[in-house]
């Protein structure tokens, strides 16, 4: 490990109270300024597999306007956001595949949108992951959900 380190810099690994352990991408430089990307898994009620997450951050620590948005995305994900879901899906019956989500989908990824740092790709996998039945994924912007797609 030491010579990669030398190659290609150092990742960084701190521990959230909520997020739990983050690791950093491999980083030379110790800017403030310098964009550094952050990853860690959590499970996420009320799905039974871990989601993969990313942030954006320095070398110090993940973005905290990220955070937040993602812990207040999980806090109100039943009472909110799986609502907003629900009215997206009922509005094109090209989602009709995907009306079931809750049972049959988990959330497998949440990723920065590229150049913006606080909106997000958020992504759900069927739970029959063998067979590949496939995903459905939206953006996450300000709190809103938009642009449903399969």
């Amino acid at each position: 490990m030491f010579i990669l380190d030398l190659l290609w810099g150092k990742k960084s690994i701190i521990h959230d109270g909520y997020f739990g352990k983050m690791t950093s991408n491999r980083s030379k430089q110790k800017d403030l300024n310098k964009e550094v990307t952050w990853y860690c898994e959590k499970q996420i009620h009320p799905f039974n597999t871990a989601t993969f997450i990313i942030l954006e951050g320095n070398y110090c620590e993940p973005n905290p306007t990220q955070k937040q948005t993602f812990y207040d995305f999980f806090e109100g994900f039943n009472a909110t956001h799986s609502i907003q879901i629900d009215a997206l899906i009922a509005k094109d019956e090209r989602f009709n595949p995907i009306k079931n989500w809750r049972s049959t989908y988990f959330l497998s990824q949440i990723t920065p949108i590229i150049n913006t740092k606080n909106q997000f790709e958020i992504c759900f996998e069927h739970n029959d992951t063998k067979n590949n039945l496939g995903f459905f994924s939206f953006q996450l912007h300000d709190k809103s959900i938009l642009n449903l797609s399969l």
